[in-house]
């Protein structure tokens, strides 16, 4: 309780007690006498000394019973905190589909989407942004068959799976790897990857990530040049980046955080030869501690 408080109900209660003596209940003062006679206290002062211990003991028992409201009532809230269902984690299944792509007599196998938990609307989000993406390298199947004239052509295929799907902290990575078969030596081998903020169901790019983008790519420029060996292009393999371009994209990159670290994929033929499979690489996060911005691990 206020010590203002308890003064202010002080004086009250021993102003009260003093308007209760009047002027004809004051007598001449007597002359001191014995130990005796100085041991009998007036009647006044000793309601005056009773009524102190009083005020005092119904201050500190308000006191008291204040504080154990406070005490009561805190265990209650907490409980009823806790009996609050705790919203459960997104999560991402696929199931493969097949069909033809739209405008042509190529095969199609594609991802469907299928996200549930998280924060309300996040999963219909998510659904939404991954679909989107499918589309987009299904529109550019077909855009491509037709610049090569093979849109009524018989024998070629897209496919598109879902390379990994991954969680690091509050971010959701999904991996698409295509092929794209144009009646080549080789089909093309290309990768794109979504990362997503599981609280909003928004993309995230890799500024939200890291304090320094630059660093953290030649950091992975690294990596992907020890994975790759002495037939990496050194001039393609500088150019890669982080860093969206014009269009948007990071291609022929395809990068995404994980559990294990940060992960880079790059287009087949794109930093080395073609007979290699797509080039790999994944630095830990204890690397690039230093980089990461505050809240945005485990």
């Amino acid at each position: 309780m206020d010590d203002r408080l308890v003064e202010q109900r002080l004086r009250a209660a021993l102003a009260a007690r003093a308007d209760q003596v009047a002027p004809e209940d004051l007598r001449p003062a007597q002359v001191p006498g014995t130990h005796t006679e100085r041991g009998t206290a007036p009647r006044q002062r000793a309601l005056i000394a009773i009524a102190v211990p009083v005020v005092l003991a119904t201050v500190f028992l308000f006191g008291v019973g204040a504080w154990a409201l406070r005490a009561r009532s805190a265990p209650q809230g907490q409980a009823e905190l806790a009996t609050e269902p705790a919203t459960p984690p997104l999560t991402v299944r696929v199931t493969a589909q097949t069909g033809t792509v739209s405008g042509t007599a190529a095969a199609l196998t594609y991802p469907v989407p299928h996200a549930s938990g998280g924060s309300a609307g996040v999963a219909q989000r998510v659904d939404t942004l991954f679909s989107d993406r499918v589309d987009s390298l299904v529109t550019a199947y077909r855009t491509q068959a037709a610049n090569e004239s093979l849109a009524q052509s018989s024998g070629y295929t897209l496919e598109i799976t879902t390379g990994a799907v991954e969680t690091w902290g509050r971010y959701l990575s999904v991996r698409l790897d295509e092929v794209a078969d144009y009646g080549g030596v080789t089909p093309d081998n290309t990768s794109t990857a979504l990362v997503v903020d599981t609280d909003s169901g928004t993309t995230v790019v890799a500024a939200d990530l890291f304090t320094n983008v630059d660093a953290v790519d030649r950091q992975m420029r690294a990596a992907l040049s020890q994975a790759i060996g002495s037939m990496v292009d050194t001039a393609e393999l500088a150019q890669l980046s982080m860093r969206p371009g014009k269009d948007g994209s990071t291609t022929p990159l395809a990068w995404y955080p994980a559990a294990d670290g940060l992960h880079w994929v790059v287009d087949r033929c794109a930093v080395a030869p073609c007979p290699l499979d797509q080039p790999a690489a994944v630095l830990p996060w204890s690397q690039l501690s230093t980089l990461t911005r505050p809240g945005t691990g485990p």
